[in-house]
């Protein structure tokens, strides 16, 4: 938050404003209006960093007999380089589980998805994975870490670290439409905000202004 960061630059005697900005989307893509019943199962972008790992094995639990049992049909396809190496011995015989790996358009892929999931749980930053999915008018299940330094507001799920809250929140809205539609119109009308990148330059040009 801006009080968070403005305490950080108090620590150093500097007394400077602090701004807060959203970073820049993409634009939607040309399958981001794809309707919910054109959709499929949840997506999962990762790579073989290991908590990248902890984050899916976490998922997977909470994911586990009553997350299953809630979305039945729901395939978690894995997107990313290198992405079957975060597979556990156990968890290559499920079928529910579907290995992609490596895709020539990320944002096209996530676009096929009703859900995308962030549930990251270790290191910082932004997840541009995240990003791509909101561009892709996907709408994302995230951790707090998942969500964070991004506008998250309803009708996006609340960022949850609590397994049973984020396994509810993918079967709900992967399977209701009525709560799948109005946050795929968020996200759309989002990555179109033409305006967004304006005011991030405009506010670093100000910071700049300053020094």
């Amino acid at each position: 938050s801006a009080h968070e960061q403005a305490r950080f630059v108090a620590q150093f005697g500097e007394a400077a404003p602090v701004r807060v900005v959203s970073p820049p989307l993409h634009g939607p893509a040309a399958d981001a209006t794809r309707p919910f019943d054109a959709r499929a199962d949840l997506a999962f972008v990762g790579s073989a960093p290991a908590r990248t790992a902890e984050g899916l094995h976490w998922c997977l639990a909470a994911g586990g007999p009553a997350g299953r049992t809630a979305w039945p049909q729901a395939r978690l396809h894995l997107l990313g380089r290198g992405v079957e190496q975060l597979l556990r011995a156990d968890d290559r015989g499920d079928t529910a589980l579907r290995v992609v790996g490596a895709v020539p358009d990320l944002v096209a892929a996530l676009a096929r998805h009703r859900v995308s999931i962030a549930p990251m749980r270790q290191g910082g930053g932004i997840r541009i994975k995240v990003l791509d999915s909101f561009a892709a008018g996907t709408p994302v299940v995230a951790t707090p870490l998942g969500a964070a330094g991004i506008d998250w507001c309803a009708p996006l799920p609340v960022p949850t670290e609590d397994a049973a809250t984020f396994a509810a929140a993918v079967a709900a809205i992967g399977q209701e439409p009525s709560l799948w539609q109005p946050a795929h119109e968020r996200l759309l009308a989002a990555a179109a905000d033409a305006d967004r990148a304006a005011r991030l330059r405009a506010a670093v040009q100000a910071w700049l202004d300053m020094r």
